[in-house]
Order: C-alpha cells, then sequence, then structure tokens
C-alpha cells in the first residue's frame, strides 16, 4: 500500500510517496518529474524563494528508511523504478557490480561472456579475478556465475537471483 511522508526540510510543502511520487501539498498535485542526463529521476522543490534539483530515490529512500551511508542502488537496475522495495543503500563497490551490461556483450549477465564456442564467467574480488571452466551452454556459465558471485560477495552482489543457490 502506498504511503506519504513529508520530506525533510519541507514539512507541509512536499511529501513523497514508497512509490516515488513527489506530491505539493499546496496544490494538490503531483509533481512532474524529469530524467537527468544518466537516467536518474528528479523534481524541483521550492522553499522561500529557493529552488533546489532533488533526485527522487534519494528522497524516497531517506524519507522511509532514514540516513544514506553510501549509494542507493536500484535492484532492478531501471533508475525509473523509485519504490522503496526497489532501492537499497550500498558501497560503491557494490553499486558496480549491479551495472548494466554493454550492449557489445555477448550475454545478458555482467560477467558471463562467449569466447569461440565456449562459455566463461569471471569476476574480481578483493583484487582476485575469479574464472570458472568452460561451459557448453549458456545457462550453465550464468548459472556458475551466479552461484560463486553470493558466495564470494553476499547476496546483495546478484539480485536477480530469487530463492537458494
Amino acid at each position: 500500500m502506498k504511503e506519504y511522508r513529508d520530506i525533510s526540510g519541507y514539512e507541509g510543502l512536499y511529501s513523497v510517496s514508497s512509490d516515488g511520487e513527489v506530491l505539493s501539498l499546496r496544490r494538490g498535485k503531483h509533481l512532474s518529474q524529469c530524467c537527468e542526463t544518466k537516467g536518474y529521476m528528479s523534481v524541483m522543490l521550492c522553499n522561500n524563494g529557493v529552488s533546489k534539483r532533488v533526485l527522487v530515490h534519494r528522497l524516497v529512500y531517506s524519507e522511509f528508511v532514514g540516513d544514506i551511508s553510501g549509494q542507493i542502488d536500484h535492484k532492478d537496475g531501471n533508475r525509473k523504478n523509485n519504490k522503496l522495495e526497489n532501492l537499497r543503500d550500498v558501497t560503491r563497490a557494490q553499486d558496480q557490480w549491479n551495472t548494466v551490461v554493454q550492449k557489445n556483450k555477448t550475454c545478458s549477465v555482467k560477467g558471463v561472456y562467449r569466447a569461440g564456442a565456449s562459455w566463461y564467467s569471471e569476476f574480481r574480488c578483493n583484487g582476485e579475478r575469479i574464472r570458472s571452466k568452460c561451459f557448453r551452454q549458456e545457462a550453465q556459465a550464468i548459472r556458475w556465475y551466479e552461484i560463486e558471485i553470493v558466495r564470494h560477495r553476499g547476496r546483495q552482489a546478484c539480485p536477480r537471483i530469487t530463492g537458494s543457490c
């Protein structure tokens, strides 16, 4: 269920929902959101004639969870999905683990690639390169990657995994 909370520093002026909507309490309307250059959604807030552009995902997280110690990661990789359940506070390194795969890669999963007729998986952990044996099928390489990345870095490293590994 959608819940609204006042935005700190803008009490009585604006509130933010757990679904990532920002409401102007004076006008009773949702603010239009702007897509920033890196794909994050932002809104313009104004208090006593001073305007400030703020990122919606940071507003949602700070008002519903509290202080932000690192960076806010979108679990599904969609920077426009600012629902509370899609956000988590992570370190810079953890945020990089969930980056979008480049378009020129052979596989849709970061860390899995094809070389000739074989599939491989690899990642770095504490400066050490961890590489799989070769697999005949892409799905086998993806599964190995998911199991090993969670074993070395923890579940937050691979949010796409559901259930037990």
